[in-house]
């Protein structure tokens, strides 16, 4: 059974763009309170125009800047098409297959982009945020290049909505004594 981790489910007023163009997307950092194996994740998001495709959310390590970096830690997707048109947005959850395991302290990222955008007009989704830093150990970050820079200039005080789902690390019903 997945036990809820990581969150920042409240108070979203506003939202930004699910990979705006080939190269321009948001991720949000989160830093773990307690270690665990993360399994899913769970976003509030809608479709804002025509059919996007196939998303995918992938997990990663970040810099010594808390910009993503370096290569996927794990990788999960849903159907954008399925999606709500409803603005409030839908909690989608998205499996990460086995996971990975992280660990306390350490900030890592997470990064949705749809297949398909043809911005601003036929194809497009939107992540829910919190536009008051309602999430104290992360932040948004926003790519304009596929990753090879990011920022947070704009955006400091903005957290998306998410919430991190998985596995304990320590699980004592696996100890086996002889």
């Amino acid at each position: 059974m997945a036990i809820l981790y990581e969150y920042h489910n409240t108070g979203d007023d506003s939202a930004v763009y699910i990979g705006i163009s080939t190269g321009a997307f948001y991720a949000q950092t989160f830093t773990p309170v307690i270690a665990h194996t993360i399994t899913s994740i769970k976003l509030l998001m809608y479709r804002a125009a025509g059919t996007p495709g196939i998303i995918t959310v992938r997990i990663k390590a970040v810099d010594g800047s808390g910009h993503p970096t370096g290569p996927d830690l794990a990788t999960g997707t849903t159907d954008g098409d399925t999606l709500t048109e409803n603005t409030a947005g839908e909690w989608r959850e998205i499996a990460l297959g086995v996971g990975f395991a992280l660990s306390v302290g350490v900030m890592y990222a997470f990064l949705p982009n749809a297949a398909v955008v043809t911005f601003p007009n036929t194809a497009y989704m939107r992540w829910r945020n919190d536009g008051v830093d309602g999430y104290t150990v992360g932040r948004q970050e926003y790519t304009s290049n596929g990753g090879t820079s990011w920022s947070d200039s704009e955006i400091a005080t903005t957290d998306i909505m998410f919430e991190d789902w998985g596995d304990p690390a320590f699980k004592p019903w696996a100890i086996v004594i002889d």
